[in-house]
């Protein structure tokens, strides 16, 4: 599964990870996986291994997306990480602010959309065509 993550074949790792869970996924399954796909920048594959892996798995995978400069791959994990965590297994300054900006970017997107909920007017059905 390593080997498929890692080359991006989503079709090969959906079909072995409930085979491998169901043949008793051994300790740390699915955790090289998802740290080689999330540095290949495959976020649908990340997406993918999210639900099998520890936290831990995913903060490590997070630090691998943002030093490989996978934007969308890192937002991917971002729920799932330890931000604390991968903040430790990053090196350098640049990296460590990339991870708060996303952080930050991530707190405005769902304060918008809290604010967008909250403010929202609902529309009023027409029964006539408006006129010029």
């Amino acid at each position: 599964m390593d080997a498929a993550a890692t080359n991006g074949h989503l079709d090969t790792v959906n079909v072995l990870i409930p085979a491998i869970i169901k043949a008793g996924a051994p300790r740390g399954f699915g955790n090289k996986a998802i740290y080689e796909a999330a540095r290949a920048g495959h976020t649908r594959i990340v997406e993918r291994l999210i639900g099998v892996v520890s936290q831990s798995a995913c903060s490590h995978a997070l630090a691998a997306a943002i030093e490989g400069g996978k934007r969308e791959t890192a937002i991917a994990l971002l729920d799932h990480a330890d931000h604390i965590e991968t903040e430790r297994s990053l090196y350098g300054i640049e990296r460590k602010s990339c991870l708060a900006e996303l952080i930050a970017e991530q707190g405005a997107v769902r304060e918008r959309e809290s604010l967008d909920c909250q403010t929202s007017v609902p529309l009023i059905k027409r029964t006539r065509t408006a006129r010029l």
